[in-house]
């Protein structure tokens, strides 16, 4: 049985933007999409399969005109939610970003991803996201922004936490993501419920009541990784880098998300580079196969289970155990860094598929449940927020 939950739709490679650092290759010359019929198909897979949100992704999904709109309120419908990435291109004023926000809040979405950085401001102005940004407050829409940065950055999380810090001050039901987890984790002890969905159910309609008027959001600092299709750093840049045995390096969802491309195949894996080549972590194509039986096959796959229950950094540490002859380097930008190793390094592939199954069952043995579940003795920051209606 998959423990998958979330699943990021590939809708386009086009882009009007053409980032250097773009881990798909999108571009404004790329027309590879997805069909309107296509997503209508791979949603109802998705909500057959019990997955509870999904990511309209890209590219630029706001390229896919009143599609986006359509899918949106398809996907709502059958009982999921709605999350859609941007780099905001299309906000060109307040009233533009409420316009064209408001036809998708209308149909559901509950959720807005804008990436803001060095690399997209080079062709989309700031100003832009921050009417994207505005237009989702005023309209009740959650918000979380990605910003990939290195030491030479003028765009960081600070830069944004003082761009933003007047619009969140006047909106104090918006709190930060890890404040929300926090709540929900001290209800989930109070209660004794272990799960998320036993939560909302012992919720009382005073409480539910409470919650739903907050909103949530997040500036998440990402550093520039080439091996994350993060971007190659310039002579004078430098990144945090952190020793095999850092928390840092445990950072991965692969499988319990999982990426569909354009042309249906699935990964499972939606930040590593090498994911795209990758065999082991091609799981197959929604075109072929419906996703439950794509998901359960992978559920017993050796490799996908040590990616499932432990991230790259146990991963590599039970391994040097194993061998202790092994090599890695000392230190590592991004569990995406150490992952390419344990995949791309031809002394260490090896070794790691040799061992997979007894990692799994080590990785296992440390565990309740797979690292995404919502379990009261060490709830994990991964869970997703339970879907109260507001």
């Amino acid at each position: 049985m998959h423990s998958t939950y979330f699943v990021a739709l590939l809708t386009t490679l086009q882009c009007p933007l053409q980032c250097s650092h773009c881990l798909y290759d999108c571009s404004p010359h790329v027309t590879e999409r997805m069909t309107i019929g296509q997503l209508k198909r791979y949603v109802d897979q998705i909500a057959a399969a019990g997955i509870r949100i999904i990511n309209l992704s890209g590219g630029e999904p706001f390229l896919l005109g009143r599609d986006l709109d359509e899918i949106v309120d398809y996907a709502t419908k059958k009982g999921l939610g709605v999350h859609l990435i941007t780099a905001a291109h299309w906000a060109t004023s307040k009233g533009a970003a409420l316009d064209r926000l408001r036809r998708l809040a209308d149909r559901g979405l509950k959720f807005l991803i804008v990436s803001c950085d060095d690399y997209h401001q080079e062709f989309v102005p700031l100003q832009s996201v921050k009417n994207a940004i505005e237009a989702a407050v005023e309209l009740g829409i959650c918000f979380h922004i990605n910003v990939v940065f290195t030491s030479q950055s003028k765009i960081t999380k600070k830069f944004l936490e003082d761009e933003l810090g007047e619009l969140l001050e006047g909106n104090r039901h918006y709190i930060p993501a890890k404040e929300w987890h926090a709540i929900m984790r001290g209800l989930a002890e109070q209660k004794g419920a272990p799960t998320l969905v036993q939560l909302v159910s012992k919720l009382t309609p005073v409480e539910q009541r409470n919650l739903g008027r907050l909103r949530t959001y997040e500036i998440h600092p990402e550093p520039a990784c080439d091996r994350s299709g993060r971007c190659a750093l310039g002579e004078d840049e430098v990144v945090p880098d952190f020793q095999v045995g850092h928390k840092t390096l445990n950072e991965c969802n692969a499988f319990q998300f999982v990426l569909v491309r354009p042309d249906g195949s699935v990964k499972g894996c939606l930040g590593h580079i090498h994911a795209q080549t990758e065999p082991e972590l091609h799981l197959g194509n929604l075109e072929t196969e419906d996703l439950n039986t794509i998901l359960d096959r992978a559920a017993g796959n050796p490799i996908m289970k040590c990616l499932e229950w432990g991230g790259p950094g146990v991963i590599a540490e039970y391994l040097m155990e194993m061998e202790p002859s092994l090599e890695l380097k000392e230190r590592y930008r991004l569990s995406c860094d150490l992952c390419s190793d344990l995949f791309t390094n031809p002394s260490i592939r090896p070794l790691f598929f040799k061992h997979a199954a007894g990692l799994y069952e080590r990785l296992k043995g440390g565990h309740k449940e797979p690292r995404h579940q919502f379990i009261v003795e060490g709830i994990n920051q991964s869970a997703p927020e339970p879907a109260i209606q507001y």
